[in-house]
């Protein structure tokens, strides 16, 4: 009988651990979606990057501005190599 007695007390603490267990991570698992809920009603509210992705024209002369200046005198300074004169090494 002790061990009928004890096997059912042990059922019912069990079962209520399990099911504190439960109530504690359901409420858990409530939180974390409520949060992400907000953090997507934020996202949601903030403006969208540009769709492209594309610089602006405006940034695009002034990037194609600065790659013309670096040619010019690229090609400047390897026009230089060219007209040194090379030592004559007959």
């Amino acid at each position: 009988m002790r061990t009928l007695v004890f096997a059912a007390l042990l059922l019912t603490t069990t079962a209520a651990f399990a099911d504190d267990a439960s109530t504690a991570r359901i409420a858990a698992l409530e939180a974390r979606i409520a949060a992400l809920e907000a953090r997507i009603s934020e996202l949601e509210r903030a403006p969208a990057p540009a769709a492209s992705g594309l610089p602006t024209d405006e940034e695009f002369e002034r990037t194609l501005g600065f790659m013309e200046r670096f040619m010019r005198r690229f090609i400047g300074i390897a026009k230089e190599f060219e007209t040194e004169k090379t030592p004559d090494r007959t």
